[in-house]
C-alpha cells in the first residue's frame, strides 16, 4: 500500500516497508520501516532530537537520525568539561516534534 503525506514541510512517501522522507528537496531518510508505521510515526522518528541539559538548562541538541556510534558519550564528556561538572550531571532526553494542528493532552 502506497502512502504520501506532507507533514510540517517533510514529504513522506511509503510503499510497504520502503520509505523516503525529503524536505526542501533534500533527502532526509530513505530505507526500511515497519510496514505498520503511519506517516505521522515516521515523521516523529526522523525528526526526533537528542537533547543535553544541565540543571534544566538545555545546552545543545542534535538530530537523532544523524547520530553516530559513540557520539553521545563524547558529547557528554565535552559538555561536562566545558561546564566544569560531572558527566553524571548532564541530562539526556529525546525530544519529538509536534505535528501542526495536533492536539496536546
Amino acid at each position: 500500500m502506497e502512502q504520501f503525506k506532507i507533514i510540517n514541510g517533510y514529504k513522506i512517501y511509503k510503499s510497504g516497508t520502503w520509505c523516503e522522507v525529503t524536505k526542501n528537496g533534500d533527502k532526509i531518510y530513505n530505507g526500511n520501516v515497519e510496514e505498520s508505521m503511519t506517516p505521522e510515526q515516521i515523521y516523529r522518528e526522523v525528526t526526533k532530537e537528542v537533547v543535553f541539559s544541565l540543571r534544566g538548562k538545555e545546552l545543545m541538541s542534535y538530530d537523532y537520525i544523524s547520530e553516530f556510534a559513540g557520539e553521545r558519550e563524547n558529547t557528554i564528556k565535552l559538555l561536562a568539561q566545558e561546564n566544569k561538572c560531572s558527566k553524571k550531571d548532564i541530562e539526556i532526553k529525546i525530544r519529538q516534534q509536534k505535528i501542526k494542528n495536533e492536539r496536546t493532552r
